[in-house]
């Protein structure tokens, strides 16, 4: 089936773009497809017994490295390009910089979770739990404005 954890993009996307304390971070799984998100199926035969199993993603636990852990029941919603709202099924909103993180970057932790149902011709089935991580990390700063000119 070849499953792997999904590719997941944000706002901001990287440790070189700077977000910003108290603005919306939205996630999304970039590369959605079989085995990433899924469904994805397949058999295999030993003499005469088949076994089939398929493969269902349900969602993602995202440990923010803020000490906040959120649950996204789907791949998340691709951020539009404009607005401060938050995303509507997977993101978060930052309270404090990543200054004082390991290389000033919060290390996300992304674990992708799968279920595999698998049934056999002999008429026994189950249900294996599968779990995918990877991870990203974010520079989470805060934007001042200063005022040169009041005329």
């Amino acid at each position: 089936m070849h499953l792997r954890a999904p590719r997941v993009e944000s706002t901001p996307n990287d440790s070189d773009t700077l977000g910003a304390v108290g603005l919306p971070v939205w996630l999304w799984v970039a590369n959605p497809g079989p085995t990433t998100t899924g469904p994805n199926s397949t058999s295999a035969t030993a003499g005469d017994v088949t076994v089939t199993a398929t493969a269902k993603f349900s969602g993602m636990s995202i440990d923010m490295g803020d000490g906040t852990t959120i649950e996204c029941t789907g791949p998340g919603t691709e951020y539009p390009g404009t607005g401060i709202e938050e995303s509507p099924d997977c993101g978060h909103v930052y309270e404090q910089m990543s200054d004082d993180q390991p290389n000033g970057l919060y290390t996300l932790n992304i674990t992708a979770h799968w279920t595999v149902d698998w049934a056999s011709n002999t008429g026994e089935d189950g249900q294996i739990p599968l779990d995918l991580t990877t991870d990203k990390q974010l520079r989470i700063g805060s934007y001042q404005s200063v005022v040169t000119d009041v005329s």
